[in-house]
């Protein structure tokens, strides 16, 4: 793995807005951040990102922007961004600003130019329809609820905006308009910033035609993601902007991108072929269901962390994150902030900060930070929770409901004043009036109080970022799984050459056991805790306490189940394949139930599937009875259908490429058992991974052993035995399967109908 620079910084996100106000005007701005640079640098961060600061009429918080070359007036001016970055690379740090070009304000004078007259030459830097039916141009539906079209009355046309109506989206369609975009980020990386976070990159390519979506529910509005986020195409953009801006700076590049999954994590992030260093993935923070109260789901959170995990080693890198500022209070919605405060906060931390990637810190996570719950929705200011709020009132749901459903999901829960001390407003400003309300608890919940207090959420961050920073391990080596399907306990490994360490979170409010029958636990070899830990013998059990978390040095060892994906000769069954025998079990519960559901419960197995699977993507079907061995080691393509009485043994993974037809009765084998008749008696098999390409067909009957890839564009008779490789765009059949000959345009029309070739 390469290294560099920005897989082995520690970020810290300020929200400017509510960071530390200079001038007492209630508003945070550039120079509050200045005086508080020395506590980042205490803390032990390496990276500064810093929200939206660019001139803007403030519809969305600085994400409407009307001059990029400009600073908001309540900020400051552009004199002091550059003490700003002055004094951050004066204390080595270094900083990234976001960069927002999915849209405009639309009080940015590209946007003035182009509703002026329907032949501006900047008409086209926007997208522009005509209404249909004395309607919208068509029924998507805003991420910020109501119609994603906002009529221009001058020219009796509407313009498209994905998010406020204040942020019509730029046409990157047009080469005018990227040039514009591309001198814009040159002319700040020559100011001498270090990187961008990419704001909403995934939604810069719309879909062509602009239709409609399906609307079966026939709504007024219909969610419209699949139109505009990470749609096809969208890797040509990415590609020219990193080459024409990025590719010429030694910088770092964090993509904020909602919809890409592991199947595109090398476009996206891959050492070759990425287009940014890392990206943002929100997976894992849709695992609280705040309307129907449910708790936090470890096991999907694991699951979800995992599987970037495994996709990504050796072949691009994480940006790991818990809060920041879209989100609600991480220790209100998945800890106890009631009860178990303190630990809840600490253990939370730990379960993310120690895998690999980079971790971010979003402010006041690091002392513990809650929600706010305010008496009035005039008391909110985001715009996406007050539209929210009027369309559920519209609904008929009552005013106190919709008001408990903003205290639980509302953006401004992320977005309250930093609580320095007990003094006013905790320490963020003098003024009689801050921007938004000031926690109350700032009283108890302060940088001032955790300071001194050696055992405060804010200390044990800082201890984190230190043994982090001390241990190559903990940067790049392999993370691994333990426990995967304990409801309570996170638990992770991290190996590199000798060095092992165990990282194990109880993420409830219960009593948990910690087990692993092969790795012994040391008491001289704790690193960090959450609690105080007496004395113990070497063991292979823990009971930990609620929300207590523990890491370890340990001797480093190969696992059987290690050795199974290394593709080495694993026990698998007896004492020794306790471990895979467990994961087995539960792939099997899972399928029994998979299986057993009435044929029109479609969603609800792919849902299934998308909890057992290693990776899915949109438009996949696998029909039952279907039969695996693990599940996690299955990455299964967009597009892709299996027919009935599939069996997979995935020892090791198995890589299904993107519009695969595999027809009935066929199997995929990873594993099998060696040839020496001694060695198979003492339970001893070996596994190899599977890799079958794009627009393959395969026919029943059919059966791939372990070790086989199978190029793309070609076609399996049926009834075959595949022992080795099948090359790209031919025809192969027999047993053993051999290449029978190339793939012509009858079999595009026989196999493929025109569908994928």
């Amino acid at each position: 793995m390469k290294k560099a620079w920005w897989k082995e910084a520690v970020g810290y996100q300020i929200y400017p807005r509510s960071f530390m106000d200079s001038n007492n005007d209630g508003i945070g701005d550039l120079q509050g951040i200045i005086q508080k640079l020395d506590y980042i640098k205490d803390l032990g961060i390496d990276v500064i990102w810093i929200c939206p600061m660019y001139k803007s009429p403030n519809d969305d918080n600085g994400y409407d922007i009307s001059d990029y070359k400009d600073i908001m007036n309540e900020f400051g001016k552009m004199s002091d961004f550059d003490e700003l970055l002055k004094e951050v690379h004066k204390r080595g740090m270094r900083l990234i600003i976001d960069l927002v070009v999915n849209h405009t304000s639309d009080e940015h004078e590209w946007f003035i130019e182009a509703k002026s007259s329907k032949d501006n030459p900047k008409r086209d830097w926007y997208i522009w329809k005509e209404g249909k039916n004395g309607l919208e141009p068509n029924n998507w539906e805003s991420i910020f609820k109501g119609s994603a079209w906002e009529k221009d009355e001058s020219t009796k046309e509407y313009f498209l905006h994905i998010f406020s109506k204040k942020q019509p989206d730029l046409n990157w369609e047009n080469e005018e308009v990227r040039k514009a975009i591309y001198e814009m980020i040159n002319w700040w990386l020559d100011k001498g910033i270090d990187g961008f976070r990419v704001d909403a990159i995934s939604h810069i390519k719309k879909e062509e035609c602009l239709l409609d979506m399906d609307n079966p529910k026939n709504l007024k509005y219909v969610p419209s993601f699949d139109k505009h986020m990470n749609v096809d195409g969208i890797q040509e953009y990415l590609k020219e902007l990193k080459k024409e801006t990025f590719d010429k700076y030694d910088i770092m590049t964090v993509g904020e991108a909602n919809g890409v999954t592991t199947n595109d994590c090398n476009e996206w992030v891959g050492e070759e072929d990425g287009k940014f260093n890392m990206i943002f993935q929100f997976g894992h923070l849709s695992l609280w269901d705040y309307e129907n109260q449910k708790s936090f789901d470890v096991l999907k959170y694991k699951r979800e962390m995992n599987k970037w995990q495994e996709a990504l080693h050796d072949k691009g890198w994480n940006a790991l994150f818990i809060e920041n500022h879209d989100q609600v209070r991480v220790v209100s919605n998945w800890g106890n902030d009631r009860e178990y405060l303190v630990e809840s906060a600490k253990s939370l931390g730990l379960s993310y900060f120690m895998q690999q990637g980079t971790p971010f810190i979003y402010q006041g996570q690091e002392i513990g930070m809650t929600n706010i719950e305010l008496d009035s929705i005039n008391d909110y200011d985001d715009i996406g929770t007050k539209n929210a709020y009027y369309e559920d009132i519209e609904k008929g749901i009552s005013e106190s409901y919709a008001l408990k459903k903003v205290w639980m999901s509302s953006r401004d829960n992320s977005r309250t004043p930093m609580q320095w001390n007990n003094s006013k407003n905790g320490g963020f400003s003098e003024s009689d009036k801050t921007w938004f309300k000031v926690n109350s608890n700032y009283i108890d919940i302060n940088v001032e109080k955790q300071l001194d207090d050696g055992n405060s959420i804010l200390n044990f961050y800082k201890e984190m970022i230190k043994i982090r920073k001390q241990n190559e391990a903990l940067i790049y080596g392999k993370c691994n799984l333990l426990m995967r399907y304990d409801e309570n306990i996170y638990a992770y490994e991290r190996v590199l050459n000798d060095d092992t360490f165990i990282i194990m979170c109880n993420l409830s409010d219960n009593n948990s056991i910690y087990y692993q029958k092969e790795i012994n636990i040391d008491y001289k070899n704790l690193i960090l805790s959450t609690h105080e830990v007496k004395p113990h013998e070497n063991t292979t059990t823990i009971n930990l306490r609620p929300w207590e978390s523990r890491m370890y040095k340990v001797k480093s060892i190969k696992r059987q189940q290690q050795k199974m994906i290394d593709g080495d000769l694993y026990i698998a069954f007896g004492d020794e394949g306790l471990e895979t025998f467990e994961e087995r079990q539960y792939a099997k519960e899972v399928l029994f139930d998979y299986n057993s559901l009435r044929p029109s419960k479609v969603d609800e197995r792919n849902k299934m599937l998308e909890n057992l699977l290693g990776s899915v993507d949109k438009n996949f079907y696998i029909e039952p009875p279907f039969r695996c061995d693990y599940g996690y080691n299955i990455f299964w393509g967009e597009g892709s259908y299996a027919n009935y009485n599939l069996t997979v043994l995935d020892c090791a993974k198995v890589n299904i490429g993107k519009n695969v037809l595999i027809g009935p009765n066929v199997n995929i084998f990873t594993a099998g058992h060696p040839v020496d008749p001694e060695v198979r008696a003492s339970g001893l098999e070996f596994a190899m991974p599977i890799t079958i390409g794009d627009n393959v067909w395969i026919g029943g009957a059919s059966t791939i052993n372990p070790g086989v890839s199978i190029g793309e564009n070609s076609v399996i008779a049926s009834g075959s035995i595949v022992t080795k490789d099948i090359p790209s765009n031919v025809v192969a059949a027999g047993n053993p399967c051999k290449v029978i000959r190339s793939i012509n345009e009858g079999d595009k029309k026989r196999y493929f109908k025109g569908r994928h070739i």
